[in-house]
């Protein structure tokens, strides 16, 4: 690829305009951070019912700002139940669910077929309002009877209950999902853990904590599927959040860029579901598995943007979007074809004969303009303006933080015994230890309050 002289410059004066948009290294370390207190805290707060909490996606990442305005992904699950790679690792007390794989599932699909729960035995030709009979007879989990009920704040969208925030707000929903936990590695991604990878992205030590995590199974069927209704994806956020989490400082940013390009010039113009986030994410895997790390250096930011919008053209002439996980699964089926796949093809060629000129038309958090001036100026006009300062997004983190809170000591004062539960979880748990400082300075300022009443 033939690279412009300005480049380099250019590249390296995004990267400061970005550092003084909320997205230094401590800033984004303090949002991990945040959200995984977040995370434990609504698991704990709802340790009666057994039920877990994982948070997915932008937020819990820190792979966005106040301008993209992320929503927030709260996936949910029942500890007792588990899904099963094979019986053999059935455990008498569980609810379980064998994972199956025929001719009718797709890639990075199964069927949860009921197993006994006395038993490691699978049911067979026993239907009730939620198991239905496959083809050949087995009692499969629907997919559509495990939601909670919507209410006058939740409504249903897709697989999850999204609430949906004010327009004013850094954080526009929250969308709630329930799934099975599988803490087996699913066969049909089998391929990925021992692949070759010339460039050690990402690690042997980083592959096995992956595949220790196993996956998540929720409830979507693929559109195009027999049996739709039985189907469950295969979703190893587990794993992604991880390879995230490994980014230095240049991907961290280029990740972030790509989501501003894909909701300005692509969202705007094709709705929110054509080419999502999670189809640049799984392209940037692809990247950085496949590239020298030497590549990844703040002078080559624009240079690894035009390279990746380069490859994602490819994909969608060709109309093939690999999973990073499971290969053979397409997710640019059913979303890119027809005169929306020309269209989007030619609008990626119209941003790469810019030659990276479009960046100064991204609106979000003013980085176009930022960028604009900081190209005109023959010195650096930026300097750490983030330090000592709470940035939108992290004061978001901590509202959203507080109102938990104030949620949880609402329970708290309706009966003590939770508080005895929260206190006996604590005690081996760093993350807990943290919530629990934190909750200790809050109750105690609270119970001062209505003492003094």
């Amino acid at each position: 690829m033939e690279v412009p002289d300005y480049y380099d410059v250019v590249s390296v004066r995004l990267m400061k305009v970005l550092d003084s948009t909320e997205l230094t290294e401590k800033i984004r370390w303090k949002r991990v951070e945040m959200w995984t207190q977040v995370e434990e805290l609504l698991t704990i707060a709802r340790s009666k019912n057994k039920r877990k909490y994982h948070i997915f996606g932008s937020q819990a990442e820190a792979t966005t700002t106040s301008g993209l305005r992320s929503d927030i992904d709260i996936v949910s699950y029942l500890s007792y139940e588990t899904a099963l790679r094979d019986l053999h690792s059935w455990k008498p007390g569980s609810r379980a669910a064998l994972m199956i794989w025929d001719d009718t599932t797709p890639p990075g699909y199964v069927k949860l077929q009921q197993v006994f729960d006395d038993l490691p035995v699978p049911m067979y030709n026993i239907q009730t309002e939620r198991l239905m009979l496959d083809m050949h007879g087995r009692s499969c989990i629907y997919n559509n009877t495990r939601f909670l009920k919507p209410d006058r704040y939740l409504e249903h969208h897709g697989p999850a209950l999204t609430m949906t925030k004010s327009q004013n707000s850094i954080i526009t929903s929250y969308d709630f999902v329930y799934a099975y936990r599988s803490h087996s590695w699913p066969y049909t991604a089998s391929g990925w853990i021992p692949r070759h990878r010339e460039h050690n992205w990402p690690s042997q030590e980083i592959i096995s904590l992956i595949q220790l995590l196993g996956a998540l199974l929720v409830p979507v069927g693929h559109t195009l599927s027999p049996e739709r209704q039985i189907k469950w994806r295969i979703s190893l956020s587990y794993g992604e959040k991880i390879l995230v989490w490994q980014f230095n400082s240049t991907k961290y940013k280029f990740y972030i860029v790509l989501k501003m390009i894909n909701k300005y010039f692509i969202k705007k113009r094709f709705g929110e579901n054509v080419l999502t986030s999670y189809h640049w994410k799984t392209y940037m895997f692809y990247m950085i598995e496949t590239t020298p790390t030497v590549l990844w250096q703040p002078q080559n930011l624009l240079r690894c943007i035009e390279l990746c919008l380069m490859k994602v053209c490819t994909w969608i002439e060709e109309c093939n979007c690999p999973n990073y996980f499971i290969p053979a699964e397409n997710m640019f089926l059913d979303k890119v074809n027809g005169h929306v796949q020309r269209k989007l093809a030619n609008m990626l060629h119209d941003l790469l004969r810019q030659k990276g000129r479009y960046l100064t038309m991204i609106p979000y958090d003013g980085i176009g303009q930022k960028l604009c001036i900081a190209c005109q100026s023959s010195t650096t006009l930026f300097n750490d303006e983030t330090n000592g300062i709470v940035q939108p997004m992290v004061l978001a983190v901590r509202i959203t933080f507080a109102n938990i809170l104030v949620a949880w000591f609402k329970i708290v004062l309706n009966g003590f015994k939770i508080t005895l539960n929260l206190f006996e979880q604590i005690s081996s748990h760093p993350v807990r230890q943290e919530i629990c400082t934190i909750l200790q300075k809050f109750c105690c300022s609270n119970i001062g309050s209505l003492l003094a009443s």
